[in-house]
């Protein structure tokens, strides 16, 4: 990702919409071993900050997190030279559980009981070094240190509690930091003031903030809740009044890419459904491939791609040609966005500019199919599913090397985990590949074990 945008990268924000669409790529040029394609998983987050916003922001931002990381730093031990390494060490060692901000100031209680009568060596301290050492203020400097650390393997920054407490003990840290370069001896009184004007500043800013959004958040959790609730009732079989649901939660939630994507499958569920079959305006296969062909943008998850393929064909199937369906839609602008963000306190606007509909032919349905078939099975090497359907389609279309090709791989490729499903596509490839004339006598039931690598079939797929 960063090498095919080393200046710019791809956008703030965006490496979930695209990091699949980079993993398709570097597989299908035939990149990655065994265990690499096994443990190949659609992934949200890059689980290290600077990796991640090398990718987003290319070389640049990433130079810029250094050198914030680099002042951050300097702060740090300045403070920690003010009050004496051991003591800094033991607030660090002291933090408890997972979360890297708040575990430092924790610590820093345990430091304060250790060390309230320790000695530190003279060689350890600032020449301004305080006659008793600041366990809070090593807390702090413990958070910032811990956050910075634990952003190597996970997204704290991502995690808003985290996030916040970062900030304020990056507050504290800068703000004593800046008192020891002015040759301050101790926390005098003016010191004091400072740093209760300051938590004060802090929280008032906080809470105006926190006011201001409220009520976009209040939404959002509200619209939330609904989406769950439509959810669980496709799980439990309510087709019909999922989709009513859907249908009146998406005027509120069409920015979404994983709502549109949910709702394509909710529309489906419904109109396969003859029992609980609601009147759905238009077809809804024409759709459904709207919603799913909006979702890609911003959730471009192989498991949707799928869904979209199989709607494809279902359109391929049809009567009526040709079929018209939203298949392009173009990004706003950050100007655009601005805009769009001011106008969303009195009213919800679209994410996405909609042209006209596409007309499609019967061809054009069944080519977009097997593009969508291949872009998942790139995602997911270790997949299964959609190479069936690849066989299938190829099968049907008369390609017969190209379906030979996808049902030998559905043969050799192990099973990452033995479920009855996995069987009966290898069954069912056995006997493709038998019907085309290529004799086939193992279906290959293998399931992939990292520690013998008989399982990994390497070289056949």
């Amino acid at each position: 990702m960063v090498a095919h945008a080393p200046i710019t990268g791809v956008g703030f924000g965006n490496f979930a919409n695209t990091y699949n669409l980079f993993q398709a790529d570097f597989f299908a040029n035939g990149a990655g071993g065994v265990p690499q394609r096994m443990a190949a998983d659609p992934i949200r987050h890059a689980f290290n900050e600077p990796l991640e916003v090398a990718a987003e922001l290319g070389v640049p931002g990433l130079v810029l997190l250094f050198l914030l990381a680099g002042l951050i730093l300097k702060e740090v031990w300045e403070v920690v030279r003010r009050n004496g390494v051991s003591a800094a060490w033991s607030c660090l060692e002291s933090r408890p559980g997972d979360d890297p901000a708040i575990g430092g100031i924790v610590g820093a209680s345990v430091a304060e009981g250790i060390y309230r009568d320790a000695e530190v060596a003279p060689t350890l301290q600032s020449d301004h070094r305080p006659p008793t050492t600041d366990y809070l203020t090593l807390g702090m400097a413990g958070s910032v240190v811990c956050f910075m650390v634990m952003s190597l393997f996970h997204f704290p920054r991502k995690v808003v509690p985290t996030w916040l407490v970062f900030n304020y003990a990056l507050a504290w840290v800068v703000t004593v930091g800046q008192q020891c370069k002015q040759g301050i001896n101790e926390l005098n009184r003016s010191h004091k003031t400072l740093v209760v004007v300051g938590w004060r500043v802090f929280w008032f800013i906080a809470f105006v903030g926190s006011a201001a959004l409220l009520p976009v958040y209040v939404k959002n959790y509200l619209d939330a809740r609904h989406w769950i609730a439509a959810h669980e009732l496709t799980v439990t079989g309510e087709d019909a009044r999922a989709y009513t649901a859907y249908t009146e939660l998406y005027p509120r939630l069409k920015w979404s890419g994983r709502f549109c994507a949910y709702y394509g499958n909710a529309i489906m569920a419904a109109s396969e459904n003859t029992n609980q079959y609601v009147g759905i305006d238009g077809n809804p296969a024409e759709r459904a491939v709207s919603l799913y062909e909006k979702a890609k943008y911003t959730y471009p998850d192989p498991y949707m791609f799928e869904n979209l393929a199989v709607v494809y064909l279902r359109l391929a199937n049809g009567t009526s040609w040709p079929v018209f369906v939203q298949t392009q839609y173009r990004m706003e602008t950050p100007a655009q966005t601005l805009v769009r963000r001011a106008r969303e306190w009195r009213c919800g606007t679209n994410l996405f500019f909609e042209p006209p509909p596409t007309a499609l032919t019967q061809s054009d349905c069944i080519g977009r199919a097997i593009d969508y078939l291949t872009l998942a099975s790139n995602i997911l090497p270790w997949r299964l599913t959609s190479r069936w359907y690849l066989a299938q389609v190829y099968r049907d279309v008369g390609d017969v090397s190209n379906a030979v090709k996808y049902a030998q791989l559905v043969v050799n490729i192990p099973m990452k985990k033995d479920t009855p499903q996995g069987r009966v596509f290898k069954r069912k490839a056995q006997i493709m590949l038998n019907e085309l004339g290529v004799p086939c006598d193992d279906p290959g039931m293998v399931v992939f074990d990292i520690h013998d690598r008989k399982t990994w079939n390497e070289g056949k797929w």
